[in-house]
């Protein structure tokens, strides 16, 4: 099902592992997950037609699944590839390895790639005591309490670079983690890359 604003636009049959379905002029951006036998999961954004029909891969990465469940749940933080559309551009983010952000057009082409040194902000003794007592707070098996208890050390040593990004007319707003728990230092910038201010 595709919804606009709220209200269902059209009824859709997707692929298996399909997470989010965006309507764009003349069709929709995809992204869709794979877990493959060798312990990989991959991300795909794709550029579909009106009938939900690939037209063009625009983002495709594969990586090692990660067994710790509190580690992988930290870089997942801002682990995942997040996009977004608006009238005219797909901004796709990718926090992880290199951050990037790219900027296409409707039709698929790449119109400009965004790249920034992030300082590095560290997950503080504070943030993984919080992070743990809420997870232990909010499930009910005790094996899992027990387990969420030795995985302080888990963590790994910074946050993603980035979380997610926004866009309103032609800023973008980049989201980033800070020591303190769920607060966020908010990049503004133009389509070109350019800094316009740091909230």
């Amino acid at each position: 099902m595709v919804y606009r604003r709220g209200t269902l636009y059209k009824r859709k049959k997707n692929e298996r592992g399909t997470l989010k379905l965006i309507p764009i002029k003349n069709g929709y951006i995809k992204a869709t997950i794979g877990f493959h036998r060798d312990d990989f999961v991959s991300n795909k954004l794709g550029l579909y037609d009106s009938n939900i029909i690939l037209k063009k891969t625009l983002h495709y990465k594969k990586n090692k699944i990660n067994t710790e469940r509190i580690k992988s749940e930290i870089q997942n933080m801002g682990g995942h590839i997040s996009f977004i559309a608006d009238t005219t551009n797909i901004i796709i983010a990718d926090p992880t390895n290199k951050p990037i952000i790219k900027i296409f057009d409707h039709n698929g082409k790449l119109v400009n790639k965004i790249v920034h040194n992030y300082p590095k902000n560290i997950i503080t003794d504070s943030f993984k005591k919080i992070f743990i007592e809420n997870r232990i707070q909010n499930t009910s098996n005790k094996d899992m309490k027990d387990y969420l208890k030795q995985t302080k050390n888990s963590f790994p040593k910074y946050f993603p670079p980035f979380a997610h990004v926004f866009t309103s007319k032609k800023t973008i707003y980049v989201f980033r983690y800070m020591t303190d728990f769920y607060k966020y230092e908010v990049w503004a910038m133009t389509k070109r890359g350019e800094i316009k201010k740091k909230l």
